[in-house]
Formats: C-alpha cells, structure tokens, sequence
C-alpha cells in the first residue's frame, strides 16, 4: 500500500518511500535543532512527519527519554464536552491554555522521568497514578465543573508545578499531535442532549477557544524547554490557528516552527514518488505497463478535457492530468492520497474501458471531481 503510508510504533519499518523536499529533509534529520512544531493546513502531512521525526530521533538519540513510550507520537482526540459561557471566555485566550499546558506536560514529563508528583498536584489529577497520557491529564483539568476553581489552584501550585522540572535529570523528548483534534467538540450553552433520542446537538465552535489551544500549546512547551534545555516538546497544529494571533502574540513561537508547504512541483513529485513504488509493487493494477511516464501508465491518461472550457479555436481546453488533480485537491497530500486509492481499487480494465485509452479513467475523474 503506497498510499497512507504511516508508522505508529518505533518498531514498525522505517523504510515506506514518501517524499522529501530539501526543508522536510532538514527538519527531520536534524538533532540538536530549535524546531519543535509543525505548522501547516489539514491534510498536508503533518503527522506523518511528525512522527517520522519522532523515528529519526529515537534512532539517533542515546540516554533519552521518549514519551509515549510505545508509540511515536500520542495522538490527542476529540471529546465532546459541554462548556459554560463563563468556560468558553477563559478559554479564549492563550494564556489560560498556556498556564493549562504548563500543568499538563510538566506533570506528565516529571511522571516519564520517575520524579514523585507532590500530594497537592496529584489531587488535580485524580485517578491518574501511573498513567501518562497528555489527553488523560488535559481531561481532568478542562472537563472540572468548577473550572475558577481549578483554575486559582494552578496559580497557586506554580512554583511547586514549575520546580518539578528541575528534578528531570536527564533528556526528554515528547511528542503530541492533533492538537487541533483535543477540543474540536465543544459548544458553550448551546449543546443540547435529546435524551429520548441518540441525538446530539452541537452548538457553535468557538474559533478562539480552538485557536487559543494550540498556540498555548505551543508557548507553554517553549517556556517549558527555554527553562529546561534537556526537555524538547514536539507537537502539530494548524496553520489557521497561529494566522489568527497578530505577530506580536507569536513572535516567540516563529523560530520553532516548521512550515510544512509543498510547491506544484513537490506535489507533482509525491504523486510519482507513490506511483514507482506502487509500480515496482504491483503492475496488474495499472492500465498500461509499456511506457517509462508511471502517471500514464496509472491513468492511462496525460491530460483531461473540458467539455465547457474552450479554446480560442473552440477547441475543448485540455489540462494536465497532475495539474487537474491537484486543482481539485487543493494541494493536500491526504486528498491525493484518497484520489490514488480511490482509482487504484477500479480494475484497470474498467479505467481503459472507453473510446480511447484511459477513458475510463477520465469518466470516472469527471464523474466524481467538480470541473
């Protein structure tokens, strides 16, 4: 399987071919570096090198501590949780989340490292003996009813929560991804429950809550590291979330990011990349296997026409097959992803079917893909 290609555990093969660009190469196989985050829209492939990085530096890393443990990276979901209107102004800034965060990945980190949690923080965290999931412990302290409450708490304990940190000795590095993900569901006052029925009615998402997340995410794992070298804190969130803060809010956070970005070019270089392999895998689920261009024997076709779209001489207007799938994508690897498994589970004699070679392929194409 060439498309989706992703590793979950450090002991799954490392060897699925995707592609590199030069700043994806340097950012993945560069140790002692300063970028923790990567940035970019959904869909473009942020887990995916998140969690290659994550390989990269378990291979190449001696004497440190990684968290998950098991896995490359823990992947935060979302949890549908009912905010009061009092719950959703807190959380609408960053420096909630980021006193939140603080509390999270410190005690979570000082618990990886084997440092004993004092009585009073533990308390926050009831339950949780034992257990270092990110999500588990961000549960405990967004989901509380009385959230001033937890809130004065953690001011309180913040010299006890930040001293922790200077009892882990040796290197750390976590990982977290989905970010995004964590309080995707959520809706203030006007969630409503039909209990007669299975039914749940969301409200409206509040977009400063969601930004305010992940950009205090992101300042608290870069307070936690500027105090604490030997803690890295690697994480993904998205694009949108880091354009709404003005430059002055995310001044601090710009050096640690990875802006992941693909040019027509790099796309078109994923698609082949995926199509050699694929190739080289298994040929009976190409049209044609006599030409050295992997995109036409895949697609059997190089170009699409416009049945509306006219030439100057009336003539349909013809687009590039790569340039025409990657219009409709949107330039998002995943959507890519989700075009080539799509037509690669058509039998490639359906995909030939036509008046033509590859007409099939180009019905199909404009059957399902908006002109």
């Amino acid at each position: 399987m060439v498309w989706f290609t992703q590793i979950t555990r450090p002991d799954d093969p490392q060897d699925a071919e995707f592609y590199k660009n030069s700043a994806t190469k340097l950012f993945l196989y560069t140790n002692n570096d300063q970028t923790f985050f990567i940035c970019g829209l959904k869909g473009i492939g942020k887990t995916l090198l998140l969690r290659h990085k994550s390989a990269a530096l378990r291979n190449s890393l001696n004497g440190v501590k990684f968290v998950p443990e098991n896995e490359l990276a823990e992947s935060l979901t979302p949890t549908l949780r009912s905010m009061s209107s009092d719950q959703v102004g807190r959380l609408s800034n960053f420096t909630a989340w980021q006193t939140i965060w603080r509390t999270v990945l410190t005690v979570v980190v000082a618990k990886a490292a084997g440092v004993e949690i004092p009585a009073k923080i533990a308390n926050l965290f009831e339950g949780l003996d034992g257990n270092i999931s990110v999500q588990s412990h961000l549960l405990c302290i967004i989901s509380d009813g009385n959230f001033t409450s937890i809130e004065s708490k953690l001011h309180q304990l913040s010299g006890q929560i930040n001293s922790l940190l200077g009892e882990v000795k040796s290197g750390v590095c976590l990982f977290i991804d989905c970010v995004d993900d964590m309080v995707l569901l959520h809706s203030g006052d006007p969630l409503k429950l039909y209990r007669e029925g299975n039914y749940t009615q969301l409200g409206n998402l509040s977009v400063d809550v969601w930004s305010s997340a992940q950009i205090g995410f992101a300042k608290a794992a870069i307070e936690i590291y500027n105090n604490h070298k030997h803690i890295k804190i690697y994480g993904a969130f998205r694009y949108e979330a880091l354009e709404k803060y003005p430059m002055a809010d995310r001044q601090n956070i710009e050096p640690h990011l990875f802006h992941i970005q693909y040019t027509q070019h790099d796309l078109e270089n994923i698609i082949r990349a995926k199509l050699r392999v694929l190739f080289n895998k298994d040929r009976s689920v190409f049209v044609r296997s006599d030409t050295d261009d992997v995109v036409l024997n895949f697609f059997g076709i190089l170009d699409i026409e416009h049945p509306i779209v006219k030439n100057p001489d009336r003539s349909p207007l013809k687009e590039k097959i790569l340039d025409y799938l990657i219009r409709h994508t949107r330039g998002r690897p995943r959507e890519l992803d989700n075009l080539g498994r799509a037509l690669q589970a058509i039998n490639p004699e359906e995909r030939n079917r036509g008046k033509s070679p590859g007409s099939g392929t180009h019905n199909w194409l404009r059957a399902n893909l908006v002109s």
